[in-house]
């Protein structure tokens, strides 16, 4: 099976739009952008896809729009744009849109849209049916659907007369092709021999003679009849039976792919997943509905196919359903304890902060033995950090450390505005200020003595701060912000760094360290934390319903992560 096209280029005056694209044998893409954008369709963002496809051959739907998404966040639309992707491997055929973006299929004469906007399918086509890439909004009348099957000037002319009136831009239309074999056609022939089959005459002499006869007769009629009604009751039946296995052997191998697909994304994309899986359930609910109505629910053929789709479904809610690995139950702290920031530190041990009752607590993972700080000098608002059994906590008059035995100050407030995150690296405490745009530190002098606050950020290096939300340092330093963004930068420097998401996000929390290779975003409002490389690569994500609750997190050794939900502490590894 491969892909023929035909490309609508529209040309009306003073159009808005302008349109690029690329058909091949396996492969379609569809850009539409309005002109402001002009300078972005000469960075040739669709051969960059085609570049990108052709060197790392996807095999999944989700590796095909990983390599779509990856070139289009790269790009920065001043406006809408329209973007449909279809990529065609052996008989499976994956499809992608963005922004604008609309896929369509025409079947029996009328032309259906498929999918919209950020949206990804993948099915099995059939060889007589037409993919159409192009904008959402574009609209197709029935009457219209057969000059969809013109090709060469044909096509264009007819195209051109359709949409003079019309600014859309253009659209693909792509035939799926595939050689047909020729097959032999059987001849019926009505049957010659009717000697068993009684005449008229005959029936109707059944209805004579005597009285004896006619009750014979009238149990034979009765008899008939009913035998006629279960019939055409079980003929009914059986139709109905034919119809729906007739129409579960068309769609199986969609579902069979949606559920294969769904399972594959399982372990890295749940939510992936769990569109699969969806859409699935989708195309088989028709056929099952139509069981239950004909009470055929028990065969076969439809109950594998509904076990299979409800284990799967199963099995992805299972995922964020598992309970995580509980670490520590703080009311063994104190009944009324209020933990406001958990704090790892360079060893075995977790720092919990409750500002309310002015405590400072540092549990050992293994032994879970507690150590406890005491300083008078907490408010509310205070950040704290533990480095080498050393507690600093900000006040409103600056930096203090408690070593167990000496409480000293060893920093001025110096004008701080609103600092919503505090870490230590190497020694040296940072502070982010998102007020003030900037990110403060303090370098280490010796065990008790450190710098003036400098910023950290080199000359015209500081951004808009008021959306970050933490940050975290493993060397290089990640910002996260609530829009989803999390920046990089080394030594001062900002880094060509961009998250590739499979989806949207907003950053409740970015974490990592130098004892781990991956960058963890934490999303509550999905109760999801995606796993990155520290290039931006996504990997994978962690699902979970109790992270939906998550008030605090932090990262320990060995990629573990802990969170509190209510009065726990829970453990993701």
């Amino acid at each position: 099976m491969k892909l023929q096209h035909e490309f609508f280029l529209q040309a009306v005056a003073d159009s808005q739009y302008l349109t690029d694209g690329i058909c091949e044998d396996s492969m379609a893409l569809f850009l539409r952008v309005l002109k402001q954008d002009e300078g972005l369709l000469t960075e040739g963002p669709l051969q960059n896809i085609q570049k990108e496809i052709k060197d790392k051959t996807p095999t999944t739907l989700t590796q095909f729009a990983k390599i779509i998404n990856s070139v289009l966040t790269a790009l920065e639309f001043q406006s809408s744009f329209a973007f449909s992707a279809c990529y065609l491997i052996e008989d499976r055929i994956y499809l992608v849109t963005a922004g604008l973006g609309g896929i369509f299929i025409t079947q029996n004469n009328k032309v259906a849209r498929l999918i919209m906007g950020e949206q990804n399918a993948s099915g099995r086509p059939k060889p007589d049916e037409l993919l159409i890439l192009g904008a959402y909004d574009t609209t197709f009348k029935d009457a219209q659907t057969s000059s969809l099957n013109l090709i060469g000037e044909e096509f264009d002319e007819k195209m051109t007369n359709l949409y003079s009136l019309h600014d859309i831009g253009g659209f693909v239309v792509s035939h799926l092709m595939q050689d047909v074999p020729t097959t032999a056609v059987a001849q019926v022939r009505p049957d010659e021999d009717n000697k068993n089959v009684p005449n008229e005459e005959e029936i109707l002499s059944t209805t004579t003679g005597s009285t004896k006869k006619r009750k014979i007769t009238l149990i034979a009629s009765v008899v008939i009849i009913l035998i006629l009604f279960w019939s055409v009751v079980f003929g009914y039946q059986r139709r109905q039976r034919q119809e729906i296995l007739s129409v579960l052997k068309q769609t199986e191998p969609q579902i069979e792919s949606k559920i294969q697909d769904a399972e594959e994304e399982l372990e890295f994309d749940p939510h992936a997943a769990k569109s699969l899986a969806s859409e699935a359930e989708l195309l088989f609910e028709p056929i099952w509905q139509k069981a239950q109505k004909n009470n055929l629910t028990e065969e076969k053929d439809v109950k594998q196919i509904h076990e299979r789709i409800e284990a799967t479904i199963s099995k992805i809610s299972n995922v964020g359903n598992k309970k995580p690995e509980e670490f520590y139950d703080l009311t063994l702290l104190s009944k009324n304890v209020n933990i406001t920031r958990l704090m790892p530190t360079d060893d075995d041990s977790i720092g919990f902060l409750d500002t309310e009752h002015k405590k400072i607590y540092q549990v050992a993972i293994e032994k879970k033995s507690v150590k406890t700080f005491s300083p008078k000098k907490l408010t509310d608002k205070s950040l704290a950090v533990i480095d080498k059994n050393r507690l600093f906590f900000t006040t409103s008059d600056g930096i203090f450390m408690d070593d167990y035995t000496n409480n000293k100050k060893i920093a001025n407030h110096e004008e701080w505005g609103n600092v919503v995150d505090f870490i230590t690296f190497n020694g040296n405490l940072y502070l982010l200020d998102i007020q003030k745009d900037e990110i403060y530190k303090y370098l280490v002098v010796d065990a008790s003595t450190f710098s003036n606050k400098n910023s950290y950020f080199k000359t015209g290096q500081s951004v808009d701060l008021k959306n970050a939300t933490s940050f975290a340092v493993d060397g290089a330093f990640y910002i996260g912000f609530s829009d989803g963004k999390v920046l990089k930068y080394i030594s001062g420097i900002k880094q060509d760094f961009t998250l590739k998401s499979p989806r949207e996000l907003k950053v409740s929390k970015v974490l990592t360290n130098i004892n781990t290779d991956n960058l963890y975003v934490f999303d509550q409002k999905q109760g999801v934390v995606f796993v990155f490389s520290k290039e931006g690569e996504y990997k994978k994500e962690i699902v979970s319903r109790y992270l939906k609750d998550a008030t605090n997190m932090a990262l320990i050794k060995g990629d573990k992560i802990i969170f509190q939900a209510s009065s726990k502490i829970y453990i993701l590894k």
